[in-house]
């Protein structure tokens, strides 16, 4: 283990959290998040875990700034948009591009499904006011994209459904990915698998479905 030293300059500072979040990421592509430990991310790190401490009031919090910066990445993925082809064109290309470009991203994918259920339960109210306002502003690029796709949509429609579309995304990412037992199961019991899902495909599916609702 590296010898610590405090930052104490706020660039120090700003330089231990980057590693931190940067090595979040790196355990990220061995881990999943219920394993990602804060005892490991210290480990890996270098750092002893109340050092940690300093930067991220916990585990979780690390894990939303991260997800925070995997949100960019997807969005930065994302086509511009165009209004030719008819609306139904125009739907299909929008809930296939969303589906393509977080199925590729399976560590936000991953994240965005704890994100309510874990991630948003150990952290400060601080912590999660910043995390939220990060939503927030990133949810505006993603309206101004799926209204760039189908300009139809008032805002406020748009809003709805890249909320929904988030809430769908994570609720199929956890079962299209099921646990080990769950996949012995369908392997022992193939009467069973019309309940595995694709995930790709099934977001897909519903991202057009929900859009045409909306």
């Amino acid at each position: 283990m590296t010898t610590f030293k405090r930052a104490r300059s706020p660039e120090q500072r700003a330089e231990r959290r980057e590693m931190i979040l940067a090595t979040a990421d790196d355990l990220l592509d061995e881990y999943s998040v219920s394993e990602l430990s804060l005892n490991l991310l210290a480990t890996r790190t270098g750092l002893a875990k109340s050092n940690v401490l300093r930067y991220f009031d916990s585990r979780e919090h690390v894990l939303l700034q991260l997800m925070l910066r995997l949100w960019d990445d997807w969005l930065a993925a994302l086509d511009p948009g165009a209004d030719s082809g008819s609306i139904e064109e125009r739907e299909r290309r929008l809930a296939r591009t969303w589906a393509h470009e977080l199925a590729v991203r399976p560590k936000f994918a991953e994240l965005l499904a704890v994100q309510a259920s874990v991630l948003e339960r150990n952290v400060s109210p601080e912590a999660v006011t910043e995390f939220k306002r990060g939503v927030h502003e990133r949810f505006g690029k993603l309206v101004a994209w799926v209204r760039g796709h189908v300009p139809e949509l008032t805002e406020e429609q748009a809003q709805r459904f890249s909320v929904g579309a988030s809430l769908l995304a994570g609720a199929l990412w956890s079962a299209g990915n099921p646990s080990p037992v769950l996949e012995q199961v369908y392997r022992d019991n193939p009467d069973l698998c019309a309940y595995r899902i694709d995930f790709e495909p099934a977001l897909g599916e519903q991202l057009l479905a929900l859009i045409r609702g909306v």
